[in-house]
């Protein structure tokens, strides 16, 4: 390759310890979206005004419904928390959509949602409480880039990559 890109810090320094020719790597951080005027789906924007008038906190989570991401963890986290008022979105779609559905009925999590993608994500995390990210790993997490944009608290799970430059810079 004439050059490699790192998406974060920490991948451009993981890179310079295994590629001899420092010139060939690039390091070019991923640009949130800023300006996004589509409106929210009817059926989720309704799902979200209704958990807001029902006083309870809504957590967010993005991302690909991939084994990367870790939705079973945050969905064995929310099991204990039943009760409380505390709701979980999660946005995006993939392969372990079917499972996670059936985890959420099996487990009776009425406080979990999946709904899929949005056109507007940007409405989502500004009607949200909390933005969680429950990774394995990641690169640069745009999600967590997003979710600071819009001003919200961020809890995220450590693992290794980009969260150590969260932890270090942000």
């Amino acid at each position: 390759a004439d050059q490699v890109i790192a998406p974060s810090i920490t991948i451009f320094k993981q890179l310079n310890k295994i590629i001899l020719k420092k010139k060939k790597i690039l390091l070019i951080n991923n640009i949130v979206e800023t300006i996004n005027h589509k409106k929210l789906k009817n059926n989720n924007n309704f799902l979200i005004n209704k958990i807001k008038k029902e006083n309870k906190k809504i957590v967010l989570s993005v991302g690909r419904l991939e084994k990367q991401k870790n939705f079973k963890f945050l969905l064995k986290s929310f099991s204990f928390l039943k009760e409380k008022k505390i709701f979980l979105i999660i946005v995006g779609s993939g392969k372990l959509q079917n499972y996670l559905n059936s985890q959420i009925s099996q487990n009776n999590l009425k406080n979990v949602r999946l709904i899929g993608e949005s056109t507007d994500i940007n409405s989502i995390y500004k009607k949200s409480d909390l933005y969680v990210q429950s990774s394995l790993y990641e690169g640069m997490p745009n999600s967590i880039l997003e979710a600071s944009f819009n001003n919200k608290k961020v809890l995220i799970k450590k693992y290794d990559g980009a969260f150590l430059d969260f932890k270090t810079y942000g």
